[in-house]
């Protein structure tokens, strides 16, 4: 078991791995994570844990996407390492594959998932789960394509603004047709 010790409320940790070395010492230096574990468990030896296991903090920047990675000691334990940037995401599970030495790799990642019910309303779609598998296919193509303009705004390309600059709320929300 983990134990954080003392208040960190209101704290801005997202772009400096010092910062997050600051937060887990705390203020006295001393480590900020305790492991509070006192005894060992046995389990099964023909059950192979992974080699590494990563967990992901998906913003929806790749500036905000951190990520904690631990990796097996020799005797069995994991040791947890400074949280870093994910990086590219197009190359982060074979990264992960690559720091285990090819072994398994365990992966979570906490990102947003999910609809807005008025748009989900307006749109017809009665269950997010039948809908996924046609994202990015047939009449919904065009749902990972962020709009430009307006104009380019649908309910099959719900996705606005591509830049910042220039562009309001309420653009999507007419669009959309779904109040703010």
């Amino acid at each position: 078991m983990l134990i954080l010790r003392g208040p960190r409320k209101n704290l801005e940790l997202t772009q400096d791995a010092e910062d997050w070395k600051t937060f887990l010492a705390g203020p006295d230096g001393r480590a900020a994570v305790e492991d509070t574990s006192t005894s060992r468990v046995e389990r099964d030896p023909s059950i192979a844990l992974p080699a590494l296991l990563a967990h992901a903090d998906w913003g929806s920047h790749p500036k905000k996407r951190w990520m904690c990675v631990a990796t097996q000691d020799d005797d069995g334990r994991y040791r947890v390492e400074s949280p870093e940037p994910v990086g590219d995401a197009t190359t982060l599970l074979r990264r992960l594959r690559e720091r285990a030495g090819g072994e398994t790799v365990v992966a979570g990642f906490d990102f947003p998932i999910g609809i807005p019910a008025a748009y989900a309303e307006r749109a017809g779609i009665r269950c997010f789960l039948d809908l996924l598998p046609q994202l990015g296919e047939g009449e919904w193509a065009d749902f990972f394509t962020v709009a430009s303009t307006p104009g380019d705004i649908s309910l099959t390309r719900p996705f606005y603004p591509m830049r910042p600059g220039g562009t309001k709320q309420r653009h999507l929300t007419d669009a959309l047709e779904v109040s703010d």
